[in-house]
Protein backbone atom coordinates (compact mmCIF):
# COMPACT_ATOMS: atom_id res chain seq x y z
CA UNK A 1 0.00 0.00 0.00
CA UNK A 2 2.97 2.30 0.67
CA UNK A 3 4.92 1.33 -2.46
CA UNK A 4 6.12 3.99 -4.89
CA UNK A 5 5.11 3.80 -8.54
CA UNK A 6 8.77 3.96 -9.60
CA UNK A 7 9.61 0.96 -7.39
CA UNK A 8 6.64 -0.95 -8.76
CA UNK A 9 7.79 -0.29 -12.35
CA UNK A 10 11.31 -1.52 -11.55
CA UNK A 11 10.01 -4.76 -10.03
CA UNK A 12 7.64 -5.49 -12.92
CA UNK A 13 10.30 -4.67 -15.48
CA UNK A 14 12.87 -6.83 -13.69
CA UNK A 15 10.50 -9.82 -13.80
CA UNK A 16 9.89 -9.29 -17.54
CA UNK A 17 13.62 -9.04 -18.28
CA UNK A 18 14.41 -12.20 -16.33
CA UNK A 19 11.74 -14.20 -18.18
CA UNK A 20 12.86 -12.64 -21.48
CA UNK A 21 16.45 -13.78 -20.98
CA UNK A 22 15.29 -17.33 -20.31
CA UNK A 23 13.07 -17.37 -23.40
CA UNK A 24 15.86 -15.94 -25.59
CA UNK A 25 18.22 -18.66 -24.45
CA UNK A 26 15.67 -21.46 -24.91
CA UNK A 27 14.65 -20.32 -28.40
CA UNK A 28 18.13 -19.20 -29.55
CA UNK A 29 17.03 -15.62 -30.16
CA UNK A 30 19.88 -13.11 -30.30
CA UNK A 31 18.04 -9.82 -29.90
CA UNK A 32 14.61 -8.29 -29.34
CA UNK A 33 12.91 -5.33 -31.00
CA UNK A 34 10.80 -2.54 -29.57
CA UNK A 35 7.07 -3.24 -29.56
CA UNK A 36 6.22 0.31 -30.66
CA UNK A 37 8.45 0.80 -33.70
CA UNK A 38 7.33 0.27 -37.29
CA UNK A 39 8.84 -2.77 -39.04
CA UNK A 40 8.27 -4.12 -42.53
CA UNK A 41 9.88 -7.47 -41.68
CA UNK A 42 8.92 -9.94 -38.94
CA UNK A 43 10.56 -9.20 -35.58
CA UNK A 44 10.61 -10.75 -32.12
CA UNK A 45 9.34 -8.71 -29.17
CA UNK A 46 8.88 -9.18 -25.44
CA UNK A 47 6.06 -7.66 -23.44
CA UNK A 48 3.33 -7.92 -20.85
CA UNK A 49 -0.29 -8.57 -21.82
CA UNK A 50 -2.50 -5.60 -20.84
CA UNK A 51 -6.06 -4.42 -21.38
CA UNK A 52 -6.86 -1.07 -22.99
CA UNK A 53 -9.65 -0.33 -20.52
CA UNK A 54 -10.96 -1.21 -17.06
CA UNK A 55 -13.24 -3.86 -18.52
CA UNK A 56 -12.60 -7.54 -19.11
CA UNK A 57 -9.89 -8.51 -21.57
CA UNK A 58 -11.10 -9.47 -25.04
CA UNK A 59 -9.54 -10.02 -28.47
CA UNK A 60 -10.13 -6.36 -29.41
CA UNK A 61 -8.77 -4.80 -26.21
CA UNK A 62 -5.42 -6.60 -25.90
CA UNK A 63 -2.33 -4.42 -25.57
CA UNK A 64 1.31 -5.45 -25.44
CA UNK A 65 3.35 -3.44 -22.96
CA UNK A 66 7.06 -3.48 -23.71
CA UNK A 67 9.88 -3.45 -21.19
CA UNK A 68 11.85 -0.32 -20.30
CA UNK A 69 15.20 -1.41 -21.71
CA UNK A 70 14.07 -2.36 -25.24
CA UNK A 71 10.71 -0.62 -25.71
CA UNK A 72 10.98 2.30 -23.24
CA UNK A 73 7.78 1.02 -21.63
CA UNK A 74 5.52 1.87 -24.58
CA UNK A 75 2.31 -0.03 -25.30
CA UNK A 76 0.83 -1.08 -28.61
CA UNK A 77 -2.44 -2.70 -29.66
CA UNK A 78 -2.37 -6.34 -30.72
CA UNK A 79 -4.30 -7.99 -33.53
CA UNK A 80 -4.63 -11.72 -32.83
CA UNK A 81 -6.17 -12.75 -36.15
CA UNK A 82 -3.00 -14.47 -37.41
CA UNK A 83 -2.62 -16.79 -34.42
CA UNK A 84 -4.01 -20.31 -34.83
CA UNK A 85 -4.47 -20.63 -31.06
CA UNK A 86 -3.60 -18.68 -27.93
CA UNK A 87 -4.22 -18.35 -24.23
CA UNK A 88 -3.63 -14.88 -22.78
CA UNK A 89 -4.38 -13.12 -19.51
CA UNK A 90 -3.47 -9.73 -18.00
CA UNK A 91 0.03 -9.67 -16.54
CA UNK A 92 1.30 -12.56 -18.65
CA UNK A 93 4.84 -12.12 -20.03
CA UNK A 94 4.98 -13.22 -23.66
CA UNK A 95 7.62 -13.35 -26.39
CA UNK A 96 6.09 -13.05 -29.85
CA UNK A 97 7.13 -13.03 -33.47
CA UNK A 98 5.17 -10.81 -35.81
CA UNK A 99 4.95 -7.50 -37.66
CA UNK A 100 4.12 -3.90 -36.86
CA UNK A 101 3.94 -2.55 -40.38
CA UNK A 102 1.70 0.40 -39.44
CA UNK A 103 3.48 1.37 -36.23
CA UNK A 104 0.16 1.32 -34.34
CA UNK A 105 -0.67 -2.39 -34.04
CA UNK A 106 1.48 -5.49 -33.58
CA UNK A 107 0.26 -8.58 -35.46
CA UNK A 108 1.77 -11.71 -33.85
CA UNK A 109 2.13 -14.87 -35.88
CA UNK A 110 3.80 -16.99 -33.20
CA UNK A 111 4.02 -17.07 -29.43
CA UNK A 112 7.28 -18.54 -28.14
CA UNK A 113 6.92 -21.12 -25.38
CA UNK A 114 3.67 -20.05 -23.77
CA UNK A 115 4.63 -22.45 -20.99
CA UNK A 116 8.22 -21.96 -19.90
CA UNK A 117 10.23 -25.16 -19.28
CA UNK A 118 10.16 -25.85 -15.57
CA UNK A 119 13.39 -25.35 -13.70
CA UNK A 120 13.15 -27.95 -10.99
CA UNK A 121 13.96 -26.53 -7.59
CA UNK A 122 16.79 -28.48 -5.97
CA UNK A 123 15.75 -30.49 -2.92
CA UNK A 124 17.77 -29.10 0.01
CA UNK A 125 20.33 -31.47 1.47
CA UNK A 126 18.89 -30.93 4.95
CA UNK A 127 15.34 -31.84 3.84
CA UNK A 128 14.09 -34.93 5.68
CA UNK A 129 11.55 -36.49 3.31
CA UNK A 130 11.65 -40.06 4.58
CA UNK A 131 8.55 -39.74 6.77
CA UNK A 132 7.28 -36.20 6.29
CA UNK A 133 3.47 -36.05 6.10
CA UNK A 134 1.62 -32.84 5.21
CA UNK A 135 -2.16 -32.49 5.20
CA UNK A 136 -3.91 -29.41 3.77
CA UNK A 137 -7.52 -28.34 4.22
CA UNK A 138 -9.45 -25.18 3.37
CA UNK A 139 -12.41 -23.35 4.82
CA UNK A 140 -15.13 -22.53 5.39
CA UNK A 141 -15.29 -25.23 8.05
CA UNK A 142 -19.04 -25.24 8.40
CA UNK A 143 -22.08 -25.48 6.14
CA UNK A 144 -24.32 -22.62 5.05
CA UNK A 145 -27.34 -23.81 7.07
CA UNK A 146 -25.75 -23.95 10.56
CA UNK A 147 -22.71 -22.97 12.62
CA UNK A 148 -22.09 -26.39 14.15
CA UNK A 149 -18.77 -26.68 12.29
CA UNK A 150 -19.39 -30.37 11.63
CA UNK A 151 -16.88 -30.51 8.72
CA UNK A 152 -14.21 -29.16 11.10
CA UNK A 153 -15.13 -31.79 13.70
CA UNK A 154 -14.87 -34.54 11.07
CA UNK A 155 -11.47 -33.26 9.96
CA UNK A 156 -10.20 -33.16 13.56
CA UNK A 157 -11.26 -36.79 14.01
CA UNK A 158 -9.28 -37.66 10.89
CA UNK A 159 -6.02 -36.03 12.02
CA UNK A 160 -6.42 -37.52 15.49
CA UNK A 161 -6.73 -40.96 13.93
CA UNK A 162 -3.94 -40.31 11.40
CA UNK A 163 -1.70 -37.56 12.84
CA UNK A 164 0.34 -35.78 10.15
CA UNK A 165 3.61 -33.97 10.81
CA UNK A 166 2.13 -30.72 9.55
CA UNK A 167 -1.47 -29.64 9.03
CA UNK A 168 -1.98 -26.55 6.82
CA UNK A 169 -5.38 -24.92 7.34
CA UNK A 170 -6.46 -22.31 4.83
CA UNK A 171 -9.10 -19.70 5.60
CA UNK A 172 -11.75 -18.51 5.63
CA UNK A 173 -12.44 -19.44 9.25
CA UNK A 174 -15.10 -16.75 9.78
CA UNK A 175 -16.47 -16.64 6.26
CA UNK A 176 -17.87 -13.36 4.92
CA UNK A 177 -20.02 -15.33 2.44
CA UNK A 178 -22.00 -17.11 5.17
CA UNK A 179 -25.12 -15.18 6.06
CA UNK A 180 -25.42 -16.87 9.48
CA UNK A 181 -22.00 -15.52 10.44
CA UNK A 182 -22.81 -12.02 9.22
CA UNK A 183 -25.97 -12.12 11.33
CA UNK A 184 -24.13 -12.94 14.59
CA UNK A 185 -25.41 -10.78 17.45
CA UNK A 186 -24.36 -12.46 20.70
CA UNK A 187 -20.66 -12.65 19.84
CA UNK A 188 -18.07 -10.73 17.85
CA UNK A 189 -16.24 -12.11 14.83
CA UNK A 190 -13.04 -12.17 16.87
CA UNK A 191 -14.69 -14.17 19.65
CA UNK A 192 -16.08 -16.59 17.09
CA UNK A 193 -12.62 -17.06 15.63
CA UNK A 194 -11.20 -17.58 19.13
CA UNK A 195 -13.57 -20.50 19.70
CA UNK A 196 -12.44 -22.14 16.45
CA UNK A 197 -8.74 -21.77 17.24
CA UNK A 198 -9.33 -23.10 20.77
CA UNK A 199 -11.03 -26.22 19.39
CA UNK A 200 -8.13 -26.81 17.01
CA UNK A 201 -5.43 -26.21 19.64
CA UNK A 202 -7.05 -28.58 22.16
CA UNK A 203 -7.47 -31.25 19.48
CA UNK A 204 -3.74 -31.34 18.68
CA UNK A 205 -2.46 -30.77 22.23
CA UNK A 206 -1.23 -34.35 22.58
CA UNK A 207 -0.48 -35.00 18.91
CA UNK A 208 2.92 -34.79 17.17
CA UNK A 209 1.32 -32.36 14.73
CA UNK A 210 2.14 -28.71 13.99
CA UNK A 211 -0.70 -26.59 12.57
CA UNK A 212 -0.20 -23.70 10.14
CA UNK A 213 -3.03 -21.17 9.75
CA UNK A 214 -3.21 -19.28 6.44
CA UNK A 215 -5.64 -16.31 6.39
CA UNK A 216 -8.14 -15.51 3.67
CA UNK A 217 -9.49 -12.20 2.39
CA UNK A 218 -12.91 -13.56 3.29
CA UNK A 219 -12.10 -13.75 7.03
CA UNK A 220 -14.39 -11.21 8.68
CA UNK A 221 -12.28 -10.92 11.83
CA UNK A 222 -9.12 -10.08 9.86
CA UNK A 223 -7.64 -7.45 7.54
CA UNK A 224 -9.12 -7.24 4.03
CA UNK A 225 -5.92 -6.69 2.03
CA UNK A 226 -3.66 -8.67 -0.28
CA UNK A 227 -1.04 -9.80 0.58
CA UNK A 228 -2.86 -10.70 3.78
CA UNK A 229 -0.90 -10.46 7.06
CA UNK A 230 -0.81 -13.44 9.45
CA UNK A 231 -3.30 -13.80 12.30
CA UNK A 232 -2.22 -12.29 15.62
CA UNK A 233 -3.06 -15.06 18.07
CA UNK A 234 -1.54 -13.05 20.92
CA UNK A 235 -4.73 -10.98 21.05
CA UNK A 236 -6.94 -14.02 21.57
CA UNK A 237 -8.03 -15.03 25.06
CA UNK A 238 -6.55 -18.53 24.87
CA UNK A 239 -4.03 -20.22 27.12
CA UNK A 240 -0.66 -19.55 25.44
CA UNK A 241 0.45 -23.12 26.19
CA UNK A 242 -2.26 -24.37 23.85
CA UNK A 243 -0.94 -22.19 21.02
CA UNK A 244 2.61 -23.57 20.99
CA UNK A 245 1.86 -25.90 18.08
CA UNK A 246 -0.04 -23.34 16.02
CA UNK A 247 1.85 -21.13 13.57
CA UNK A 248 0.45 -18.22 11.56
CA UNK A 249 1.73 -17.13 8.15
CA UNK A 250 0.71 -14.52 5.60
CA UNK A 251 -1.16 -15.13 2.36
CA UNK A 252 0.74 -15.88 0.20
CA UNK A 253 3.84 -17.24 1.89
CA UNK A 254 6.66 -19.75 1.71
CA UNK A 255 7.47 -21.98 4.65
CA UNK A 256 10.37 -24.33 5.34
CA UNK A 257 9.23 -27.68 6.70
CA UNK A 258 12.10 -30.02 7.60
CA UNK A 259 14.24 -28.10 5.12
CA UNK A 260 11.59 -28.40 2.38
CA UNK A 261 10.38 -25.03 1.04
CA UNK A 262 6.60 -25.05 0.48
CA UNK A 263 4.67 -22.23 -1.18
CA UNK A 264 1.06 -21.69 -0.12
CA UNK A 265 -1.82 -19.33 -0.74
CA UNK A 266 -5.53 -19.29 0.14
CA UNK A 267 -6.27 -17.18 -2.95
CA UNK A 268 -7.77 -19.15 -5.83
CA UNK A 269 -5.20 -18.12 -8.43
CA UNK A 270 -6.74 -20.08 -11.29
CA UNK A 271 -10.17 -18.56 -10.66
CA UNK A 272 -8.85 -14.98 -10.84
CA UNK A 273 -6.77 -15.63 -13.94
CA UNK A 274 -9.52 -17.67 -15.60
CA UNK A 275 -11.99 -14.81 -15.09
CA UNK A 276 -9.74 -12.51 -17.16
CA UNK A 277 -8.25 -14.98 -19.61
CA UNK A 278 -9.05 -15.12 -23.32
CA UNK A 279 -8.24 -18.16 -25.44
CA UNK A 280 -8.79 -19.60 -28.90
CA UNK A 281 -8.90 -23.31 -29.75
CA UNK A 282 -7.42 -24.37 -26.42
CA UNK A 283 -8.67 -27.47 -24.60
CA UNK A 284 -10.13 -26.49 -21.18
CA UNK A 285 -8.11 -29.01 -19.15
CA UNK A 286 -4.99 -28.22 -21.14
CA UNK A 287 -5.67 -24.52 -20.61
CA UNK A 288 -5.86 -24.88 -16.81
CA UNK A 289 -2.65 -26.90 -16.79
CA UNK A 290 -0.96 -24.31 -19.01
CA UNK A 291 -1.83 -21.47 -16.63
CA UNK A 292 -0.66 -23.36 -13.57
CA UNK A 293 2.61 -24.47 -15.16
CA UNK A 294 3.18 -20.90 -16.31
CA UNK A 295 2.71 -19.63 -12.74
CA UNK A 296 5.25 -22.11 -11.42
CA UNK A 297 7.67 -21.32 -14.22
CA UNK A 298 7.62 -17.54 -13.66
CA UNK A 299 7.71 -17.99 -9.88
CA UNK A 300 4.79 -15.71 -9.04
CA UNK A 301 1.66 -16.30 -6.96
CA UNK A 302 -0.50 -13.69 -8.72
CA UNK A 303 0.97 -12.23 -11.94
CA UNK A 304 -1.94 -10.01 -13.02
CA UNK A 305 -0.36 -6.77 -11.87
CA UNK A 306 -2.94 -6.26 -9.13
CA UNK A 307 -0.79 -7.34 -6.23
CA UNK A 308 2.87 -7.51 -7.12
CA UNK A 309 5.47 -7.41 -4.41
CA UNK A 310 9.19 -7.85 -4.80
CA UNK A 311 10.63 -11.38 -4.84
CA UNK A 312 7.26 -13.12 -4.67
CA UNK A 313 9.08 -16.45 -4.36
CA UNK A 314 12.04 -15.15 -2.36
CA UNK A 315 12.68 -18.73 -1.21
CA UNK A 316 11.97 -20.88 -4.24
CA UNK A 317 9.39 -23.52 -3.24
CA UNK A 318 9.74 -27.18 -4.09
CA UNK A 319 5.96 -27.44 -4.25
CA UNK A 320 2.97 -25.07 -4.15
CA UNK A 321 -0.29 -25.67 -2.29
CA UNK A 322 -3.17 -23.60 -3.68
CA UNK A 323 -6.69 -23.42 -2.26
CA UNK A 324 -9.40 -24.21 -4.84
Amino acid sequence: MMEKIADRVLVLDGIAEEIGERLKEINSIESLSSVGLQYAEPVTVLGRVCCDSNGRLNAKSVLLGGDVQTSQGCKVAMQLSQLASYSLFPGQIVMMEGQNSSGTAFVPTRIYNEVLPLQKAPLPAEADMERLTIVAVSGPYTTSDNLAYEPLADFIKHIQAHPPDVCIMFGPFVDAKLQLIKDLKDTTYSEHFTKIVEVISKAIEHLPTEVVLVPSQRDLQHTFVYPTPPFDLGKLKIDKELLKKIHCVSDPSTLRINGLCVGMTSTDILFHIGAEEISLYVNYCSDILTVFLWLIAVLDFLPQGMAYFKNNFRNRPYCIINRF
